[in-house]
């Protein structure tokens, strides 16, 4: 028997820290200009109906609805705005199609893909790039469907179970080895303030009478920061770095923050210092680690202590799990209706003057074993409704 069944035309790319070392997911690391080309250039892209980018410290990530026959060319896309050898891109990324592409996506918004289980900012950086999208009118119905459901879960997950209970992060957790770096009072630097990653450590580091932290602006900058931080010009953060015990380093910047031979002739006194980066691509020069005493951890370092974390939180994924198997049901249920729904008008044509039990044959006869125990489970279900 032929089956005739339409997928739900949803793609999704995934490069993450599951699979990628940070030295592969920093060669696709997008700016906010990159971002926006690189959805007005899918979006113009034949086959493609809808798309969302993601790009994180941990993941980067394409999602969009179309045809089959785009899934190449979004591989293409992706690799030439990047100016990356595609067989990298396929050796280290992970694709998802149709229903796969919501249970992944719903995942990752509730924290259950990141590296620290449950973490609260994901929730956030995915939802600022879907209304990126949305500003750059990249999305359509499945898109917007498949994102405002997975929004909507996400918060399900926060509320309803104990994953954030205990708030743990990467900006938590960074945080927490600065405290411990050190039992006596510390002099912290701290690059990348204004960004969501840098803005989190210095909420959290603010106000602790053990720690004075001086935080990197750049001219012109109207933000707020948390009280009792000292603002310093980014140009003269070489001038503070042989004071500081930590460097903390969180910016979208292409290029080190932190060079090996600025930092070598910045530093004069022989101290242990812990530089602490938290951005893809780095920030800090990896060779930093070579200077006397400097102790150099980027965000892979995290890796050991948030899977020390995440075996703390299993019933809060067991829970998590079960709201998402739930929401991802029906997200589905509502993505295939709507891509039936365009056939409706034709089957009522079809069907016009059957009696329900010529129609319950029809749909034994078209049906395999598995369809038809569906057919008839909805059947009974109709039948136990009271009203």
């Amino acid at each position: 028997m032929m089956q005739i069944q339409k997928e739900i035309p949803l793609f999704s790319l995934s490069i993450s820290h599951k699979q990628a070392p940070v030295e592969v997911r920093k060669l696709f690391s997008f700016s906010q200009e990159e971002r926006q080309l690189f959805l007005r250039h899918m979006k113009e892209t034949d086959g493609v109906w809808g798309v969302v980018l993601v790009s994180t410290c941990n993941r980067t990530e394409v999602y969009f609805s179309g045809e089959r026959k785009a899934v190449q060319k979004a591989e293409k896309l992706l690799a030439g705005e990047k100016k990356v050898d595609i067989h990298l891109l396929r050796k280290y990324y992970r694709s998802y199609q149709g229903e796969k592409v919501a249970q992944h996506l719903f995942h990752v918004m509730s924290g259950l893909d990141s590296m620290v289980l449950g973490e609260d900012e994901i929730l956030g950086q995915m939802r600022e790039a879907y209304n990126a999208a949305c500003r750059e009118n990249c999305t359509d119905y499945y898109i917007n469907a498949v994102f405002q459901r997975a929004l909507s879960c996400a918060k399900q997950v926060k509320t309803k179970t104990c994953l954030s209970k205990s708030s743990v992060s990467i900006a938590t957790l960074s945080a927490a080895e600065t405290v411990r770096f050190k039992e006596k009072n510390k002099n912290v630097l701290l690059l990348g303030i204004t960004g969501q990653m840098g803005g989190l450590i210095a909420k959290n580091l603010a106000g602790r009478k053990d720690i004075r932290l001086y935080a990197t602006v750049r001219r012109h900058s109207a933000s707020q920061f948390p009280e009792g931080v000292k603002q310093i010009a980014y140009e003269e953060r070489y001038d503070y770095i042989d004071d500081a015990d930590v460097i903390i380093s969180a910016t979208a910047s292409p290029h080190y923050t932190i060079t090996y031979e600025a930092c070598k002739k910045a530093v004069k006194t022989g101290k242990d210092r812990l530089f602490l980066d938290i951005a893809v691509p780095n920030d800090i020069d990896p060779d930093v680690s070579l200077l006397d005493g400097s102790i150099l951890r980027n965000i892979d370092y995290f890796k050991t202590i948030a899977s020390d974390h995440n075996s703390q939180k299993e019933e809060g994924r067991e829970q998590a799990e079960s709201i998402i198997q739930s929401e991802c049901e029906e997200a589905e249920k509502e993505l295939l209706f709507h891509e039936f729904w365009k056939d409706f008008e034709e089957l009522k044509k079809k069907l016009q003057g059957k009696s329900a039990e010529q129609l319950l044959y029809i749909l034994r006869d078209n049906a395999d074993a598995e369809e038809l125990k569906a057919v008839i489970a909805a059947c009974r279900k109709i039948l136990a409704d009271k009203e």
